[in-house]
């Protein structure tokens, strides 16, 4: 199926780390954005949309239309599209906190907080069943902590007990691996509580929209395959922006490799370590030290789910984000360890 058929194609591939493909389109004078999948990904494209419109008028989310599902055929692949408008006064809250000031930037992302848990995370709340938890354990960390390992890029640093990041020294994987193990998880996850999540609550799927009076913003690309639908893995999400750094690691196109020393361009900015600071405060505030506890604990399996990904289609910077795992591993397992 020809997904551009009839519009004007303008830029194609803009952002995001799924299989799907996001296009800027233009049709009848009119500017937005086409969001496509094929195969596999085509199913969890649809889902999205559903997400999307089911939760329209609780939350600020992107507007969608257009919706095309179509599953797998003998003589075609499953497929799926949707549309989004194009706000020219947009940017993505990555860009929004390092062009203003940290009170500016703090104001929006509170009450962005304080509307997901609000509208969100107070819905559909039940008490985690232990099976769940392993199932998510064994699947989000057992298994990828497994395909890690195998992959000849990390064989090749595997074998050292310490790795050097940038000239600092690090304990490697295989010194965490019984703060990943099903017994060690299950204690810090047993007093999750499930709700509807968004699962994907990164810092560049909120998107802000400048305003005469008061800036506002919009949520994309929900995330609905997480087993473990607790609020703390949205919080995780964010965290593995403004702790882990993942965006800054994305950008980084370089890295020098030597033995168990690893050596790459790259450094958090001020306002991410300002605003990681204000936002654990808050999760403190409203989920104690055992929640904020879990919740990092989450951002360490983010890490591990990530990773496999990157393995497969990043080539050797998939090294960069084993050095993120490491040093995020490093810090929580610091703190909250025991």
């Amino acid at each position: 199926m020809d997904i551009y058929q009839g519009v004007n194609l303008i830029k194609e591939n803009l952002g995001g780390g799924s299989n799907a493909t996001t296009a800027l389109c233009e049709k009848d004078g009119k500017i937005f954005y086409r969001k496509s999948a094929l195969g596999v990904d085509a199913k969890k494209l649809y889902e999205q949309a559903i997400w999307l419109k089911e939760h329209t008028g609780n939350l600020r989310l992107t507007k969608i239309n257009h919706i095309i599902y179509k599953q797998k055929t003998q003589k075609q692949e499953s497929f799926c599209m949707y549309d989004m408008p194009y706000i020219n006064n947009t940017m993505t809250c990555f860009d929004y906190v390092h062009t203003n000031s940290l009170r500016k930037s703090w104001q929006l992302v509170k009450r962005v907080l304080t509307d997901i848990d609000s509208y969100l995370h107070q819905q559909k709340r039940v008490v985690v069943l232990e099976n769940v938890i392993e199932n998510y354990i064994n699947k989000k960390v057992i298994s990828n902590l497994e395909f890690i390992k195998q992959a000849s890029m990390i064989q090749s640093i595997f074998q050292f007990e310490q790795i050097y990041i940038n000239g600092r020294p690090y304990r490697n994987l295989s010194y965490y691996e019984k703060f990943l193990s099903i017994d060690f998880l299950k204690q810090i996850f047993k007093n999750d509580r499930y709700s509807d999540i968004h699962g994907d609550f990164t810092i560049e799927n909120i998107i802000c929209v400048r305003g005469s009076k008061q800036d506002d913003y919009y949520l994309i690309d929900p995330n609905t395959g997480n087993i473990h639908n607790s609020p703390y893995l949205d919080y995780a999400k964010l965290l593995q922006s403004l702790h882990g750094g993942y965006e800054f690691l994305v950008r980084t196109q370089t890295i020098e490799i030597s033995e168990n020393k690893i050596v790459f361009p790259v450094a958090v900015s001020k306002i991410y370590l300002q605003l990681h600071k204000k936002v654990e405060k808050w999760l403190l505030k409203k989920f104690g030290k055992e929640g904020l506890r879990s919740i990092y604990f989450h951002e360490i399996i983010h890490w591990l789910r990530l990773l496999p990904y990157k393995i497969k289609h990043d080539g050797s910077r998939a090294l960069l984000f084993y050095c993120g795992l490491l040093m995020v591993l490093n810090d929580i397992v610091n703190k909250y360890g025991n």
